[in-house]
């Protein structure tokens, strides 16, 4: 049970997941139905997306609608590093290399505004046994509390 469920009273709003409309990748389809679109369906119970041997693994997502993003999460990852890019507009910005280690998310200091796409690419250093997989990736905002409006007031 959520916080939101168990506390009503407390107004502490679930965080909206976004709806990815597109989801592309110069690895998909990957035999097996392991592509790129499996990490963006919602579900952890459908196959991963998984790409064996490549050095380097390059997914791009497009949103439903322009948004805020606070969080990315990796669900089932097996990479520990991800370099993440963001398209707002009409040009791309490199937001730089992320360690996703334990927690297997990504938490952005100053949320991203009015996000297009979102680009995350992984490399595997020369001698490392590359074999991409990650269950769900999935992108997060977090939804307006009048309990936290009046408490900053």
């Amino acid at each position: 049970m959520s916080l939101a469920e168990k506390y009503p009273s407390l107004d502490v709003p679930e965080d909206i997941p976004l709806q990815v409309r597109e989801a592309s990748s110069l690895q998909s389809p990957y035999s097996g139905g392991h592509s790129v679109k499996q990490a963006v369906d919602g579900s952890l119970e459908s196959a991963n997306w998984h790409v064996p041997g490549a050095r380097h693994v390059e997914g791009e997502f497009v949103f439903e609608v322009p948004d805020t993003i606070h969080y990315i999460t990796f669900s089932g990852a097996n990479f520990s590093e991800v370099s993440v890019s963001a398209m707002s507009g009409s040009s791309w910005k490199n937001l730089g290399k992320f360690d996703i280690g334990g927690s297997k998310m990504i938490r952005f200091k100053n949320p991203l505004q009015k996000v297009q796409k979102i680009k995350v690419e992984v490399d595997y250093p020369e001698g490392a046994s590359p074999a991409f997989t990650v269950r769900e990736i999935s992108f997060y905002k977090k939804a307006e509390s009048t309990l936290n409006r009046q408490l900053l007031k």
